[in-house]
């Protein structure tokens, strides 16, 4: 006779497949094909599963980033809040498949509904701060940071019944732009805003109608600075930090140049306006283990320099070190000028 299946025979098997929606499930569910909380902690022990926050669990076959702990973690918070409040700010974005930058992953986001006995003002003025809260914030725990309505928006309920599965509200991406502003910055906001806008998720209508919608929050102004520079023909969190950098130093850059060398053409990440200066972005695993791409990149690069083009690489380290990169393209612009 064989044993009894084991925990990990069940997780592994179909069962917890019947519970898991979008990456998750939470305790009830795994109680309603028997497995207890003790079972659970040995899930967890084993590898097997990860606890998301309380109450929420995701299945791994193997060890999951912090960026896909959030996005799960974003789901869980929103199926549990469903109804309620929307995965909103960076969340939302990360949920969206959104690249972003500097933004605090310990902490999830979400939004609350209006209702009768809770509303702002219209134009999704925030409530005042209290109780040591920033201004717009509801309340936060350990991992989850509730915001206050936006205006008279709301989130149906949930549906019920068998076989029903909760899907979590999600906010307006161009509002989740904006809101990872307020948060964490105008530039967070804005390789965010081109990363939406290079797949086609926003226009730039969307991100000034956002803006407008959040127009009476405090650091409104500084997220609207920034959003004012979203471009979707920057291709990577990289190029968006170029563009930003560049421009602090007082260079004005055209993105993804077309250049006629040799019989080929070649695009460029960037090109000092009127001059004849490239700026490339070179990502960490643009070429790693690809001997081709590496061999294809020198021909380009040669074909470049022999009709008369400067090229300037910049890495992801150099970008914050702003006198390093003003020096190299204050030197290139020499070396065009002199033609040496």
């Amino acid at each position: 006779m064989p044993p009894p299946p084991s925990v990990r025979d069940i997780v592994c098997g179909m069962d917890l497949s019947l519970i898991t929606r979008h990456g998750i499930f939470a305790t009830a569910d795994a109680r309603g094909i028997g497995l207890t909380d003790n079972d659970l902690k040995r899930l967890v022990a084993s590898g097997e599963c990860v606890r998301l926050t309380r109450g929420w669990y995701a299945p791994t076959a193997s060890p999951i980033d912090s960026l896909e702990q959030h996005r799960l973690t974003a789901l869980a918070l929103g199926r549990q809040y469903c109804g309620k409040a929307a995965i909103s700010h960076y969340s939302a974005l990360i949920v969206e498949g959104i690249a972003t930058y500097a933004v605090d992953l310990d902490n999830v986001h979400l939004t609350l509904g209006a209702t009768p006995q809770r509303q702002t003002a219209s134009g999704g003025r925030p409530a005042k701060a209290s109780r040591g809260k920033p201004p717009g914030v509801a309340s936060r725990r350990r991992g989850l940071v509730l915001h206050r309505p936006i205006g008279t928006t709301w989130y149906p309920e949930p549906q019920a019944g068998p076989g029903v599965w909760i899907t979590p509200s999600i906010t307006p991406i161009a509002w989740a732009l904006v809101q990872t502003g307020l948060v964490s910055g105008g530039l967070s906001a804005l390789v965010s805003a081109d990363s939406a806008l290079h797949a086609g998720t926003v226009s730039t209508q969307d991100l000034v109608a956002a803006v407008e919608r959040f127009r009476r929050h405090p650091g409104i102004a500084g997220v609207r600075a920034a959003l004012a520079h979203a471009n979707g023909r920057h291709e990577s969190p990289g190029e968006t930090r170029t563009a930003y950098v560049t421009r602090l130093l007082g260079f004005a850059v055209e993105p993804q140049v077309e250049i006629t060398a040799e019989g080929y053409v070649y695009r460029a990440d960037f090109r000092i306006v009127g001059t004849r200066v490239l700026i490339e972005f070179d990502g960490a695993v643009k070429y790693a283990g690809d001997q081709k791409a590496l061999f294809d990149e020198k021909r380009r690069e040669d074909a470049l320099r022999r009709q008369g083009w400067v090229i300037v690489r910049i890495v992801w380290e150099e970008l914050d070190d702003l006198a390093l990169i003003r020096r190299r393209l204050l030197d290139a612009l020499d070396l065009v000028r002199t033609g040496a």
